[in-house]
């Protein structure tokens, strides 16, 4: 005689559920399932010293990174104005005859005297100082379609980039203005370092010092 199947039914499930050998699968079934929703939330451990370094800027600089130009390099100096002409051909900046050039992701130069401030020429180096900054106002310009980005820089930040070991005492704020047009693309950079200035060399002759880099030429 033909045995008859057992017919699987929701009253058949849920006895089995209750049964010894059903409570010790769903208990680990379970708790399979919660790692794997928890793993899953969790996510994989990032870098978190390159996640704070993640920061967006408001305006772009693909325009300078991705293209050879020719700009103009311009100290004002108590209203004294002293303009210098640069220009990027691939990873080269040529700045008053004095070429600098990319090694190990810096801006470096061989020659005996080099601009003071030269790591303003590396649009890689203003991007990190508009970072470290705080952003204090934005103005618009509806005639000329452009727009100014007003940031503080404390006077420690530039100590770093300019590697001059200042040894800072009020750390005061250095304004930095980042010009653009009206599609965000960088078009100027006007920093006023007097702060800076002044407290590395306490001159008391300099009453105004402003670095400005027009990136139209």
């Amino acid at each position: 005689m033909e045995k008859k199947e057992d017919k699987v039914t929701i009253k058949s499930v849920y006895k089995w559920f209750r049964s010894d050998t059903g409570k010790r699968i769903s208990f680990v079934v379970f708790y399979l399932i919660f790692f794997i929703v928890l793993f899953l939330l969790i996510g994989t451990p990032t870098d978190t010293k390159n996640s704070e370094n993640i920061v967006s800027l408001p305006f772009k600089t693909t325009n300078i990174e991705n293209n050879n130009y020719e700009f103009t390099y311009k100290e004002i100096i108590n209203n004294e104005e002293t303009t210098l002409n640069g220009e990027r051909n691939g990873t080269t900046i040529t700045l008053d005859n004095v070429s600098y050039t990319y090694k190990d992701g810096e801006l470096v130069t061989t020659n005996d005297s080099p601009n003071n401030y030269y790591q303003l020429l590396d649009i890689y180096e203003i991007k990190n100082l508009v970072k470290s900054g705080t952003l204090i106002t934005k103005v618009e310009f509806p005639l000329t379609n452009e727009t100014d980005f007003n940031y503080d820089i404390k006077s420690s930040k530039l100590n770093n980039l300019f590697n001059t070991n200042l040894d800072i005492l009020e750390d005061t704020n250095n304004k930095l203005v980042v010009n653009c047009d009206k599609n965000m693309n960088i078009k100027k950079i006007t920093l006023d370092i007097y702060n800076y200035y002044q407290e590395l060399n306490h001159d008391n002759s300099i009453s105004s010092y402003v670095i400005e880099i027009n990136y139209g030429g």
